[in-house]
């Protein structure tokens, strides 16, 4: 008598053999490993396009003091509070620190404005990517 240690399935048993559910579970490794590279790339984007976009608030309220205060006063614009420093203003906003920097000179003569101010506001930040810069220019007149 003969032992046989394999058994053919039948043509009428259901089921997947081991070979292919081997390569079914491969298959599906590889296409979940391509979605979570295409969801680590999309939530890294969506971190930078918000650090923008927090950048970019932060040196829109410097332009907007700018342009509320006096003329005779923008000049002088040295805005000192305890988070100053040599380099310019840190702001931190949701554990990101940004420096925030402005220049203000005289742009000019003209007949209808005797001197006009320009003004250019930069906010630089640094993450994973390396650093960044928002600037913002502009001019105002009396």
């Amino acid at each position: 008598m003969k032992l046989c240690v394999f058994k053919y399935m039948a043509r009428d048993e259901k089921g997947f053999t081991l070979v292919e559910a081997l390569v079914a579970m491969g298959i599906f490794s590889i296409v979940m490993l391509a979605t979570a590279t295409m969801l680590f790339t999309g939530m890294s984007a969506s971190v930078s396009g918000n650090s923008r976009f927090i950048a970019s608030s932060v040196a829109q309220g410097y332009v907007d003091e700018l342009m509320k205060m006096p003329f005779a006063n923008i000049a002088n614009y040295t805005p000192t509070l305890a988070t100053d420093t040599a380099d310019g203003r840190l702001n931190t906003v949701d554990g990101r620190t940004f420096r925030t920097r402005w220049t203000i000179t005289n742009h000019g003569t003209n007949p209808l404005n005797p001197v006009m101010r320009a003004f250019t506001v930069t906010t630089a930040w640094t993450d994973k990517a390396g650093g960044h810069t928002v600037t913002i220019n502009g001019l105002r007149s009396p």
